[in-house]
């Protein structure tokens, strides 16, 4: 009797240690309502990115674009920056739900305005471009403390919502590669419609995309979660977070190489619009062409990573890295369009390859749920900088230099990155 017990008991715990798969984890209903409601929001975020790098270059010309595309993208992650430990202290100590939906609300907003902001298009006087740029970024920098949250509380809420640790790891890769989904379509809308519907109605689409996500949030079930801590202590926490965050070797080289992937990774869609219009001369249906290309190539790279970049992260990471920097090194030198959009969805595919492996790992080497989102809030103060300062740069440098010179530059780095990685200390931890 005591062996069949016993039996029993290595049995469950087999079973209890089964890895997850995408299927279970898809059907939890908290993750139906999640992932959906994300897809379609994200959607609608990268909406409002294309079609405000759009109406820029229309705006603005293609030749002096560059930088303020640059500076829109940076004014967006203003906050993040530097605010990012705070922001995952405050996250941990409210209601994620109704803060992503205060923030989805401020979403709305924001898109409202936006649509109110550019309802005459690319007709305006001159006197006045200037004046609309400007005014632009400034409700982008109103914004930027909103979208903090927003992009914290999104991915905090993965644990939330996913009540078996094991699931954390591949639930965050399923989240992310939604940004995926949203990029094709966003991209894809954005270039087929601007013609037809104008800049304004797809601002309007933009606001639209966040109701859905209030509604979805309202259908979910938290009531496993523990009881909300209360506040106090919050210096002490801070400090407790960055000691348990860069304490752990693990964590440490997730946020490294996290970081130099979003820095030199991903300037491609930053400047993808600036890119269409001076490497290939096209307009907003080859942009739609271009960025869904790296959209699928995205995507693609989602798949492998919710398949099969668990099982060997650390090559998974440095494979792409090298895919990444050898694609961008080849478009810097062509100008064929057909051409562009394979090495774009390469680029897409890799940037997915290295990013999302990193992400489930780090969600995985979180073990204490409770400082979760000051973790997760101190890797995306370091996301946030690194797409700051690539969106900056590349901007600046797409203006002075050209866009070849930017996208080998990049290239060459992560080339450099893919080649180094082996060597660097706690590496074997991301597994």
């Amino acid at each position: 009797m005591a062996s069949t017990s016993s039996a029993l008991s290595e049995t469950s715990e087999v079973v209890k240690k089964k890895p997850p798969t995408l299927a279970s984890i898809l059907n939890q209903k908290n993750a139906q309502w999640y992932y959906s409601g994300q897809a379609i929001s994200l959607t609608g975020l990268m909406l409002r990115a294309a079609t405000l790098s759009l109406f820029l270059v229309a705006l603005l010309g293609k030749q002096k674009a560059a930088p303020y595309i640059g500076i829109v993208w940076a004014a967006n992650l203003l906050a993040g920056s530097f605010f990012g430990a705070m922001i995952g202290l405050f996250l941990d100590r409210v209601d994620k739900r109704r803060a992503l939906q205060i923030t989805a609300v401020i979403g709305i907003v924001q898109g409202l305005i936006l649509a109110y902001l550019t309802r005459n298009g690319v007709h305006t006087s001159e006197q006045l471009k200037m004046s609309v740029v400007w005014e632009i970024i400034t409700i982008t920098c109103i914004g930027c403390i909103p979208y903090a949250i927003d992009g914290i509380c999104r991915n905090a809420m993965v644990k939330d919502a996913l009540v078996d640790r094991d699931d954390h790891g591949l639930g965050a890769i399923i989240f992310n590669s939604l940004y995926n989904f949203g990029l094709i379509i966003g991209n894809g809308l954005a270039g087929l419609l601007v013609g037809s519907i104008g800049f304004a109605n797809l601002f309007l689409i933009n606001a639209a995309s966040y109701i859905v996500l209030i509604f979805a949030l309202e259908k979910m079930d938290f009531t496993h979660l523990e009881p909300i801590p209360i506040w106090n202590g919050m210096i002490k926490e801070v400090n407790a977070g960055m000691r348990y965050t860069f304490g752990n070797p693990g964590i440490r080289i997730c946020i490294l190489l996290s970081c130099v992937v979003t820095v030199f990774g991903f300037a491609y869609n930053i400047l993808l619009a600036v890119i269409n219009e001076t490497m290939f001369n096209g307009g907003p249906k080859e942009f739609s062409y271009l960025g869904i290309s790296a959209g699928l190539g995205s995507l693609v790279g989602s798949l492998f990573a919710v398949f099969y970049g668990s099982k060997n992260r650390k090559m998974t990471v440095i494979g792409a890295c090298l895919a990444i920097g050898i694609a961008h090194i080849v478009l810097a030198h062509t100008r064929n369009i057909n051409v562009g959009s394979v090495l774009l969805f390469v680029s897409g595919v890799g940037f997915m390859c290295a990013f999302l492996p990193l992400r489930g790992a780090l969600m995985h080497l979180i073990e204490d749920r409770k400082r979760s989102s000051i973790v997760l809030g101190i890797t995306f103060q370091f996301f946030f900088g690194g797409m700051m300062v690539s969106a900056f740069c590349s901007g600046y440098a797409a203006k002075h230099f050209g866009c070849p010179t930017v996208l080998q530059t990049c290239g060459i780095v992560l080339v450099l990155v893919g080649i180094v990685t082996p060597f660097l200390p706690g590496i074997k931890k991301i597994g």
